[in-house]
């Protein structure tokens, strides 16, 4: 058997106070038939909205040492202060099937799937598949065209600027990633 709950809280709290009442005889003496109060603490999260959840890297034509780690994108929770709930979040053939909290500035590496090399689109998903961050990116964003076709990523340079503007995205630093 399993509880399941719908909480909803104007600002978040760590401590949600849980009444169960009658509680019913299972194996044990509490056949009184009393209210019982049980304590729970959950470390509270968010799920993520636009803007919340954003797209920070994108590795589509890894080469050398990075061929290893495959095609990856690099997800970052971009709230100032709340943890996000990742559990249901899709990006690509990606879906996190279980509970995970990204706290806020935390970045998290996902494999989609096939990424074009020359030019794509990508898009993190919350459950109810509603997007959440889409970029369509292209090989021509790289300030030089050879860091494209040497394993160089494109990372985003301002993660609360416009994901489709080529000028919020430049090469990696180095060859394995930002």
């Amino acid at each position: 058997n399993r509880l399941h709950w719908h909480l909803r809280i104007a600002a978040p709290d760590p401590a949600v106070r849980f009444q169960i009442s009658p509680l019913k005889v299972c194996l044990s003496d509490w056949s009184t038939g009393s209210e019982f109060t049980f304590k729970v603490d959950l470390e509270t999260a968010k799920f993520p909205e636009p803007g919340d959840l954003v797209i920070a890297e994108i590795s589509c034509n890894p080469q050398g040492s990075t061929a290893d780690w495959g095609e990856f994108v690099e997800l970052c929770n971009a709230h100032e202060s709340m943890a996000i709930e990742m559990g249901g979040i899709q990006c690509g053939d990606w879906t996190f099937n279980e509970r995970h909290l990204l706290q806020p500035g935390e970045r998290i590496v996902v494999y989609p799937g096939n990424l074009p090399n020359e030019k794509g689109t990508i898009a993190v998903r919350n459950a109810s598949g509603s997007v959440l961050d889409e970029v369509r990116y292209s090989a021509c964003w790289h300030p030089n065209r050879k860091q494209a076709e040497s394993g160089f990523s494109l990372i985003r340079v301002d993660l609360q600027g416009p994901s489709q503007n080529s000028e919020n995205w430049t090469s990696s630093g180095h060859p394995l990633g930002a």
